[in-house]
């Protein structure tokens, strides 16, 4: 049976389309300078479209060879691209593994620049005095239960509500942190289904809060 597509049909087609080759193959023209290989397939009910390279750097036999590498995935039970995500996300947390948690702090309160500088003051502060000199140095990756409940234990019953503040806050940083890449896996600051299990629950409020920049609350 003849292919869909040859090397000269690949090269003529500039005109905005989809060019079929066969099993899922396509050619994706946008425009002429614009031409990428695309390997369509179905789950259920929903159509999948998986890039498989510009055509700049993937020839027709290695887009053949992708489409059917990817066929077999499907064969042994495996959706190709959420294969191909998780191997890219795996990537990205590698390339930014080196993150310290002290890092990952001061990016996510720059981040968060419109709340003010009082409020970064205080955030960071609470960190400097109770965190970072438990977890300041390790990669953020690396950060567990074990090092989050380190930090919390000992002013979980002596100094509520600082101790709920900065668990919140490590949970933000943390999540901040795995959005971008830089670790994975579930927030060992989670409150429910998490440390709910092991710490006991604080009441809402046992230490007046002040508003004044002088005795603002860690």
């Amino acid at each position: 049976m003849a292919k869909g597509l040859t090397v000269k049909r690949v090269a003529r087609a500039t005109a905005p389309g989809m060019y079929a080759d066969g099993r899922g193959l396509y050619l994706q023209v946008v425009s002429a300078t614009n031409r990428s290989w695309i390997y369509r397939y179905t789950v259920g009910k929903k159509q999948n479209y998986m890039g498989l390279g510009p055509l700049a750097d993937v020839s027709l036999d290695r887009a053949r060879e992708l489409a059917s590498e990817a066929r077999q995935q499907r064969k042994r039970g495996i959706d190709p691209l959420a294969a191909k995500k998780r191997a890219q996300a795996a990537l990205q947390l590698a390339a930014g593994g080196n993150k310290s948690f002290k890092e990952c702090a001061e990016a996510y309160v720059a981040a968060q620049a419109s709340k003010g500088a009082e409020w970064a003051d205080v955030f960071l502060g609470s960190f400097a005095k109770y965190v970072y000199p438990i977890c300041g140095k390790l990669q953020v990756a690396d950060i567990d239960n074990a090092v989050v409940l380190r930090c919390l234990d000992p002013i979980w019953q002596t100094n509520n509500p600082t101790a709920r503040r900065v668990r919140n806050r490590m949970e933000d940083v943390l999540n901040w942190a795995k959005v971008l890449g830089y670790r994975a896996g579930d927030n060992p600051a989670a409150w429910a289904g998490n440390l709910e299990h092991v710490l006991e629950a604080l009441p809402k409020a046992t230490a007046p809060r002040y508003t004044t920049r002088t005795h603002t609350s860690l």
